[in-house]
């Protein structure tokens, strides 16, 4: 006589074998969160450091920006004192070929 396998019995049977198998991924889920978190930490302080180390950079080439900016404006107004020191220096001078356009300027 062969013994009749109950359904529920079986059913339980294949219950009991996927849990066993499941507490293997458990842990291996397990240790991927324990470093998965220190590695994400050291990522994202890592951009952290980037995006800081960029806004200083885009902070030293808006003042040098600047400087340069004053430095025109500096030496512009130099030259047009240059010129304005040229232009009276040139307007006494008794020279006849700058009379002569001074002349001709007038006219």
């Amino acid at each position: 006589m062969k013994k009749r396998i109950d359904s529920k019995y079986l059913i339980m049977k294949i219950d009991l074998h996927n849990k066993s198998g499941g507490g293997e991924m458990t842990g291996t889920i397990a240790v991927i969160m324990i470093f998965s978190i220190p590695i994400i930490a050291i990522v994202s302080d890592h951009l952290k450091s980037n995006t800081k180390q960029k806004a200083k950079m885009l902070a030293t080439e808006l003042e040098l920006e600047k400087v340069k900016q004053q430095n025109f404006i500096a030496e512009t107004e130099k030259m047009r004192l240059e010129l304005q020191k040229m232009q009276l220096d040139y307007a006494h001078s008794a020279d006849p070929i700058l009379i002569d356009l001074q002349k001709e300027k007038a006219i």
